[in-house]
């Protein structure tokens, strides 16, 4: 997709904590223009604020508190923690400018835990050079003006008290991007009611996602629905950073959101309110709204405030693809007072639907599995499919087979059956319900249902039928998926951790595409295909490396030549 496809997101929810580095200055202004006169520590200013080509007035309650730093003695305090400053904004239309203003200075000691009181900044308190942190709440701006409107504040405190200030100390180049960290971020749009059910209606994308996703082993997925003022009024859908990864494009645990205001209008008029907002939220820690699920568990640094905000804009328009909604900016969107349903600046990827592919992964399992059960297994499995979860014992006088014989189809079967203390259950929903469905049709279906996986790999027929063997073991044991992209080329994801250094702990990664070569030329691949093809995968970082397969296999090859050479 391109930029003037599609509607541009708007920003709601930011939180941060900016640090500048270098002095003190600021902190010694704002302190000597708030406790002095006219303020005397606490004071409410109407301030101008520059923005969206236009100036807003926006209302500040200012004050002070006594936090954990304790006063360096160079400092001559009479105070047993150091102050720290408090503004808090309100704009016209309900925005939110909010800071909290801290100083930091080498060798200073705190009353409470470092990361309870900084988060995720990496920094010593001990070693640091002085300067300020500032944690930011905001609402309805964009993140690069929050520093600008901050400078303008500070500037406008210290002219009202008429104390002398340098505001170069706060222009935002000179926050450290690197050791800054975002720990909450939303963009939303707000969409027609009638577009809206397609994502909250049963059976909507909402609802595809939390079935396919949240009824894997292993997975924490969450959704919580409040239809109790109007359908639709509060949906929330909770995913972690290691299901997002899941789908593509995706690497931040999010929640997705629809919900209306907290009074939800009845009747529909010119009132943007009337229709429900939906969302992309990132954030540190847990899900908001009490709902028990750790979406990250780190922050993201401010230097990448801009690739966050493309992440959570692809993520919207891509769910919102998906859903069937249009998402040009001319059709499905009301503009309110901070989203204008105007056309993106943002060249974003627009992504198959994940959902069908999960499912065909799914039904391929069952599918490959099925072919090679012996008639103890289909027994086994036939009595779990008509009592659900059950116990082994019950199983064994239900199938008339021995326990040793039900424990040996359980190996046989664990892509699909698992056994938590004696209890023998499916491992997800959806393969139980496609279990059901086989077992009712005839070893014909199941042939058909087996060669309409071979579209999965995009592969031929036969060729799928050899991956059963070593082409599927080794996808099995490095949690692998070949794919055609649609240009033709094959493309190779690798969800193992791998490393491109010898020496690293990890697999290394030209010896496991070295052992994927045998096995695709084993299971009647060309050997040209596969080295022409991108190879991607997960690294000891946490992220991914895209590479072609010849680059690997050269790095094997030429470390042979070396040792052969010595």
């Amino acid at each position: 997709m391109t930029e003037g496809d599609h509607v541009a997101t708007a920003p709601h929810e930011l939180r941060a904590t900016l640090w500048y580095p270098g002095t003190l200055a600021p902190y010694w202004a704002l302190s000597g223009a708030l406790l002095g006169p006219p303020f005397e520590g606490s004071t409410e200013l109407e301030i101008p604020i520059r923005r969206d080509g236009g100036v807003d007035i926006f209302e500040f309650e200012i004050y002070y508190q006594q936090g954990a730093i304790e006063p360096a003695s160079r400092f001559d305090l009479k105070t047993d923690s150091m102050y720290e400053w408090r503004i808090k904004g309100r704009g016209p239309e309900r925005e939110k400018l909010s800071f909290h203003v801290r100083p930091r200075f080498a060798g200073m000691n705190i009353s409470t835990p470092w990361e309870d009181v900084w988060g995720d900044l990496e920094a010593d308190p001990h070693a640091d050079p002085e300067g300020i942190d500032v944690d930011i709440n905001s609402s309805n701006i964009e993140p690069d003006a929050v520093p600008k409107h901050f400078r303008t504040v500070v500037n406008a405190i210290c002219e009202e008290a008429s104390q002398r200030f340098n505001d170069a100390h706060l222009d935002p180049r000179h926050i450290d991007g690197e050791h800054s960290s975002i720990s909450q971020f939303e963009r939303y749009v707000r969409l027609t009611r009638n577009y809206a059910q397609t994502l909250t209606h049963e059976g909507g994308y909402f609802w595809r996602l939390m079935y396919l996703l949240g009824s894997e082993k292993g997975q924490k997925v969450t959704y919580k629905v409040d239809n109790e003022e109007v359908v639709g009024y509060n949906h929330r859908l909770n995913y972690p950073a290691g299901t997002a990864r899941q789908l593509p494009g995706q690497r931040l645990g999010k929640q997705l959101k629809h919900y209306h205001p907290q009074h939800p209008r009845k009747q529909q008029t010119d009132d943007p309110l009337y229709h429900p907002k939906f969302a992309a939220l990132f954030k540190k820690g847990q899900a908001p709204n009490n709902d028990s699920i750790t979406l990250n568990q780190h922050g993201v640094v401010w230097n990448d405030r801009d690739e966050l905000t493309q992440e959570l804009e692809e993520t919207v328009i891509n769910c919102l693809e998906h859903a069937g909604v249009p998402t040009d900016a001319e059709v499905a969107f009301v503009p309110d007072d901070h989203f204008q349903a105007r056309t993106s600046e943002r060249s974003i990827a627009l992504h198959p639907d994940p959902t069908p592919e999960i499912e065909a992964e799914q039904e391929s399992v069952i599918v490959r599995t099925f072919r090679e059960l012996s008639e103890a297994d289909m027994d086994v499995l036939e009595e779990i499919a008509d009592n659900g979860e059950t116990h082994y014992q019950r199983v064994a006088d239900g199938s008339g087979r021995d326990i040793s014989t039900i424990y040996r189809a359980l190996d046989e079967l664990d892509g699909i059956l698992e056994n938590s203390n004696g209890l023998i259950r499916f491992r997800s929903r959806k393969v139980a319900e496609e279990i059901r469905d086989v077992l009712r049709t005839t070893e014909q279906h199941l042939d058909a249902a087996f060669k309409a996986t071979a579209g999965l790999l995009d592969l031929d027929e036969r060729l799928l039928e050899k991956m059963s063997g070593a082409m599927q073991k080794w996808l099995s044991r490095y949690a692998a998926d070949v794919v055609d992209d649609t240009s033709g080329e094959v493309r190779i994801k690798i969800e193992s951790v791998l490393s491109r250094y010898r020496s690293s702990s990890s697999p290394w990664a030209p010896e496991v595409i070295d052992e994927a070569l045998d096995a695709w030329i084993n299971s009647g691949g060309n050997e040209r295909e596969f080295r022409n093809a991108t190879v991607e995968f997960a690294t000891p970082g946490g992220g991914y490396e895209t590479t072609k397969a010849k680059a690997l296999l050269d790095d094997l090859y030429a470390r042979e030549q070396a040792r052969i050479i010595h």
